[in-house]
């Protein structure tokens, strides 16, 4: 399970939210922070989970080694301190940790490549900006054509001890991944907002059902009769993504298709292939 938000720790009951996960049984949790809340009393209680047995990993944003670079694409001039503090505190109580990298330029790489590998973590989890909700507004932000196959092919080669990770489903084009590969929406993974809504990621508007006052069972089922699961299980896609020969190993983002083409099923329209 992934913990994400917004900033997660800024619920107001946000370790109830960990003992209730704990107390159904989840094995294994994720929770995306960008480090300015992540203090003592918080690494304490994800400790305690840990020690019972549930597996804990916490993904840091960290977009810049450079502290005034990071601080003004998070507009917060507080931000890189933040993570660096963060840091110090997973590592005094021994929980696992990840950089989650969104890339603007990919000249900031190296530098956090170099960050990471300083700090021993774990993992750098790169990602261009996707071009939905606020980023719509900062189209400089947005990566075209060239500088996204010069971006996915940087990450494909870079050499370091730290596991690299991406999640553009592009990048098993230039990274040659073989079967069911590419968007994971609906099919690997779903998403569950605050008002209880499923949808098959959190960039899809599409409700597949509603958690709310219902048992498990009748959220499965209602998921397994879902078109919309159905239609991305069978990836019956549209345009260039449905003829293509990479669809199973990568099929596009779904989000992106629909925020250019209003139909989820249609074209990545960031496709470079």
């Amino acid at each position: 399970m992934v913990i994400s938000g917004g900033e997660p720790i800024a619920h107001r009951k946000f370790k109830d939210i960990l003992s209730l996960v704990y107390d159904e049984g989840i094995p294994a949790i994720s929770i995306t922070s960008n480090g300015l809340l992540f203090r003592e009393s918080i690494a304490r209680e994800l400790r305690s989970i840990s020690e019972k047995g549930m597996k804990v990993f916490v993904g840091f944003s960290l977009d810049s080694a450079v502290p005034q670079r990071h601080n003004e694409f998070r507009r917060n001039k507080k931000a890189f301190s933040g993570v660096e503090r963060a840091i110090r505190v997973a590592k005094e109580f021994e929980i696992s940790f990840a950089l989650r990298s969104t890339v603007f330029d990919t000249e900031d790489m190296a530098g956090i490549i170099k960050f990471a590998e300083e700090n021993e973590c774990e993992c750098v989890a790169f990602s261009d900006v996707h071009p939905v909700g606020e980023a719509l507004n900062y189209p400089e932000y947005i990566m075209g054509r060239d500088e996204k196959i010069a971006f996915h092919e940087k990450v494909r080669d870079i050499q370091s001890d730290v596991l690299i990770g991406m999640n553009d489903p592009l990048y098993n084009v230039v990274s040659h991944c073989d079967g069911r590969n590419g968007c994971g929406a609906g099919v690997f993974t779903f998403n569950a907002n605050v008002n209880g809504d499923i949808t098959p990621c959190a960039f899809l508007p599409q409700t597949i059902t509603n958690a709310n006052e219902k048992i498990v069972q009748e959220i499965a089922e209602e998921y397994g009769k879902s078109p919309i699961i159905h239609n991305l299980v069978e990836m019956n896609y549209s345009g260039k993504c449905g003829d293509c020969i990479n669809k199973s190993s990568c099929g596009g983002c779904r989000a992106r298709a629909f925020v250019a083409t209003g139909d989820f099923l249609g074209e990545d329209p960031h496709c470079y292939y």
